[in-house]
């Protein structure tokens, strides 16, 4: 199993939050979908939510957990193996996460989405 990471870039973004590939490479969370998977039913879904309690890209920020969210543009696939589900990492600051914990993680991310910025 390989854990994979699509990086999209728009117009004028700083190319410094590269740092999720350390978050996945460097961390249990790779660990947790990659050995977890074999040897149990850990796994990753949209939805999810994981504590991290330190900035994902290691300065103050207060963008300190983890959503998970089935991908937008790219849909599950089967393959010879079974079916793939790409998923995304979205940062979020603590009463997010604690709102995901206490209602739904995929309520919280609907309502993310909705707000303008």
């Amino acid at each position: 199993m390989q854990a994979l990471a699509r990086y999209v870039f728009q117009s004028g973004t700083d190319a410094t939050c590269l740092y999720l590939s350390s978050v996945l490479c460097n961390t249990y969370m790779a660990k947790y979908e990659i050995f977890g998977g074999f040897t149990s039913d850990n796994i990753l879904q949209g939805g999810d939510h994981v504590s991290w309690h330190a900035p994902l890209d290691q300065t103050d920020s207060r963008i300190q957990h983890m959503l998970m969210a089935e991908d937008a543009q790219l849909s599950p696939i089967k393959t010879p193996l079974g079916y793939v589900s790409f998923i995304q990492i979205v940062g979020v600051c603590a009463e997010e996460l604690k709102a995901a914990q206490h209602w739904n993680g995929p309520g919280v991310l609907e309502l993310l989405r909705s707000i303008s910025v």
